[in-house]
C-alpha cells in the first residue's frame, strides 16, 4: 500500500497542478482510510449486502426450508450443515429429460417354477394385504387378455353395487383398489375392453415403451406369456415374486425360454412359509 501510494504521489506531482494535487491526494487519502477502518465489509461480501452465512446454515439444516432428512432430503443432495450456498436445487425435468416410469412384474410362483394362478397356497389375510399395497405401488394395470378376463370376473365390483357375500375383508380392500384403476390390455383378439380399460394393439414392445414415457407412478404387470415378451425386450424394471412352498409338478412355467440376471433387493417371509422376493435386473 506504502509503494502504491508513493507512485501514485509521484505521477501526481508531476503531471497536474497543485490544487488538482490536493484534490486527487485527499480523495485518495479517504478511500484508504476507508478500506482500512472497515476491513471486514469490502474481505465479506455476504455482509457486505446484508447476508449471514451462519444464519443461513442454520436455515439449511431445517426442514421448515425445505432440505430437512428424509426423502426431500436426499433428492436435493445436500449433506447435513451445508451452507445455503452450496444448494443447487435440481434443474425442472423436461419431456426429454423424464425417466420412464417403472414397470413391475409381480406374481406367485411354486417353488419348481409353475406360475399357474391355482397352484401354491390360498390366499390369506396376510397375502392380500401384501397384494394390495403392490397395487397401490402404481396407477396403471398392464394385462394380456387372459389374465384381463381373469381378473375381471373375479375383481370387478358387481352392478348390483356390493361385494359378493363370498368376499373377505382382505379381499373386498383388493378390490376397492383395483377396481377402479388404469387398465390396460394387449391384444390382438378383443375388439373392445371395458373396465376403466384401453386396448394395446400392434407391436407390443414398442407399445409398452411408449407406455412408459406417459406420466405415472409406476405400472404394475401380471400374467405369464406377456411378461415373457417384456423381460426379453428388457423392459420390466422390477420382479416380486411371490414363492409358495409348494411342488405344481405341472404348468406354464415363470418365464419360460428368457434368461435373465437378476439382483435381489428385498426379502421377506410370511407367516404361512410362503416368501416375497424383490429383484432388480443387473
Amino acid at each position: 500500500m506504502v509503494l502504491a501510494f508513493a507512485v501514485f504521489f509521484a505521477a501526481t506531482f508531476f503531471s497536474v497542478d497543485t490544487r488538482m494535487f490536493v484534490v486527487i491526494a485527499a480523495a485518495f487519502v479517504l478511500a484508504t482510510a476507508t478500506i482500512f477502518a472497515f476491513p471486514e465489509a469490502w474481505r465479506n461480501p455476504a455482509k457486505r449486502k446484508g447476508r449471514f452465512p451462519t444464519k443461513n446454515r442454520r436455515k439449511a439444516r431445517d426442514p421448515a426450508f425445505g432440505c430437512g432428512s428424509g426423502a426431500d432430503h436426499r433428492l436435493r443432495g445436500c449433506p447435513h450443515g451445508a451452507s445455503v450456498d452450496t444448494l443447487t436445487p435440481p434443474p425442472p425435468r423436461s419431456k426429454e429429460t423424464a425417466m420412464p416410469q417403472p414397470l413391475r412384474y409381480g406374481i406367485n410362483v411354486t417353488l419348481d417354477g409353475c406360475v399357474h394362478h391355482e397352484a401354491g397356497l390360498p390366499p390369506d389375510a396376510e397375502s392380500m394385504a401384501f397384494w394390495t399395497d403392490e397395487l397401490r405401488r402404481s396407477d396403471t394395470l398392464l394385462y394380456g387378455r387372459v389374465t384381463y378376463e381373469l381378473m375381471q370376473g373375479a375383481w370387478r365390483r358387481p352392478a348390483s353395487g356390493p361385494w359378493p357375500d363370498w368376499m373377505d375383508a382382505s379381499e373386498v380392500a383388493f378390490a376397492e383398489v383395483m377396481d377402479p384403476m388404469r387398465k390396460v390390455v394387449a391384444s390382438t383378439s378383443l375388439d373392445a375392453v371395458d373396465w376403466n380399460a384401453e386396448l394395446l394393439r400392434g407391436d407390443v414392445v414398442d407399445g409398452v415403451r411408449r407406455l412408459k414415457e406417459q406420466p405415472g407412478r409406476g405400472i404394475s404387470l401380471g400374467g405369464v406369456r406377456l411378461p415373457v415378451a417384456l423381460a426379453a425386450a428388457g423392459l420390466i424394471d422390477e420382479y416380486t415374486l411371490v414363492v409358495h412352498p409348494v411342488i405344481a409338478g405341472r404348468g406354464p412355467r415363470l418365464l419360460d425360454g428368457v434368461e435373465l440376471t437378476l439382483e435381489l433387493v428385498e426379502r421377506w417371509e410370511f407367516r404361512s412359509g410362503v416368501t416375497v422376493q424383490r429383484y432388480r435386473p443387473v
